[in-house]
């Protein structure tokens, strides 16, 4: 809810209004709460564009002024007919930049994106000066050109035209022990982590982690530095309900790519950082949970997505799933333990790697993220012997 008491959904309300006034039809509209976005839609229910309410919404409920209004519904009208600002390559390039955004947004494949660790990813945006939209592939082929060189092309445009500011909180008796945060006055401020060589040469005590909590912060600390790292747990802590939060893990350069970092279980900080993690991914597996329900319902035979749980009341945060036979076959998704039992009560309880051991290709991959695995058939009592009993709730 904004300050002045317009909610998000009310607001969505509003701009699917706006686009059906303009010709849209009300049926090719669907809202996403989770990622706060309208999709319009084909007649097979593919997306062909999708408008991200956000910046929208902050500027709509930042101003009582009328007009204000009025502009930017006519905005959000010009973004659903898609990029017809620019005609050709020529045209285009100097309008594009870089967007860091969550994989969720994009695990459909229809925009081509650039991995940054586990759970972001850039994507390509024409910069509309007061909107943005995203670059699809079918866009980039009308212009002639492949991925790489647009992504090339966006990045310098704003590495070579834009500035950020780097802060540091850092402790009295120990410089090192600090954390860094890099922000911008434009929109592209987490589009600075793709600044490799730049962030890799910030001091700290440790080796060099690096989050990207939200759209407006990339913070920058180190492994062993305390202080840094409490800085960083708090600023990604608060974010997370924020309408620009982006994702609260922690990752790490490797040979100038961003790859997944977790703290050694004995650090001190290890159970924070993993409870805002399994949050997360709680949150994700919610969302593609409802989602997956929602397209094959009424489907005959269709399988049981199962509920990814979080056991947070611990001081090292778990996730686990039930699986039983009623539920064969079944979608669960990847956590730390997996309870295999009846309404009487859990007949085995097993790490995830032991599953994956003892199932072998009996646990199939599906093509999801976050990732998900399928089972079409309730292990046998042999089987269960071998997953075991675990205790799952230390």
């Amino acid at each position: 809810m904004s300050q002045n008491g317009l909610s998000t959904q009310d607001f969505a309300i509003m701009a699917a209004a706006a686009l059906v006034k303009d010709g849209v039809e009300q049926n090719t509209l669907s809202f996403d709460p989770d990622r706060f976005v309208l999709e319009i839609k084909d007649g097979r229910g593919a997306p062909i564009n999708t408008i991200n309410l956000q910046n929208f919404y902050a500027r709509y409920t930042a101003t009582e002024d009328n007009q204000v209004h009025e502009r930017i519904f006519k905005q959000m009208i010009q973004l659903s007919r898609g990029v017809e600002a620019a005609l050709t390559w020529d045209e285009a390039a100097p309008k594009l930049r870089p967007i860091t955004r969550q994989k969720w947004w994009f695990r459909d494949g229809t925009f081509p994106t650039f991995d940054i660790g586990e759970h972001l990813v850039i994507a390509i945006g024409y910069d509309f000066d007061e909107h943005i939209q995203y670059v699809d592939g079918e866009q980039l082929e009308g212009w002639g050109v492949g991925f790489d060189e647009a992504f090339d092309v966006a990045c310098n445009n704003l590495f070579d035209k834009s500035e950020f500011l780097a802060d540091v909180w850092a402790k009295d008796e120990d410089k090192l022990d600090c954390c860094h945060i890099i922000t911008a006055e434009d929109s592209y401020c987490s589009s600075r982590v793709l600044l490799v060589d730049t962030i890799a040469a910030m001091p700290v005590r440790g080796e060099l982690l690096v989050a990207v909590p939200s759209k407006d912060h990339v913070l920058v600390t180190g492994s062993e530095s305390r202080y840094g790292l409490a800085k960083a747990f708090e600023v990604m802590a608060e974010l997370q309900d924020q309408p620009q939060a982006l994702v609260p893990t922690l990752m790490r350069i490797e040979n100038g790519y961003y790859v997944p970092y977790e703290l050694t279980i004995d650090h001190p900080f290890y159970g924070d950082f993993r409870r805002l993690e399994m949050q997360y991914l709680d949150r994700l597996y919610h969302s593609q949970k409802v989602e997956l329900q929602s397209q094959f319902e009424g489907v005959t035979g269709h399988i049981t997505y199962l509920s990814h749980k979080v056991n947070g009341d611990i001081e090292v945060p778990t996730s686990v799933c039930f699986v039983a036979p009623e539920f064969i076959p079944c979608s669960l998704p990847k956590t730390d333990y997996v309870i295999f039992g009846t309404q009487e009560g859990p007949l085995a309880v097993a790490t995830w790697e032991r599953v994956e051991m003892i199932l072998e290709e009996k646990l199939l991959c599906m093509d999801y993220y976050p990732v998900r695995y399928e089972i079409n058939e309730f292990p046998n009592e042999a089987i269960v012997d071998l997953l075991g009993f675990v205790n799952c709730s230390e």
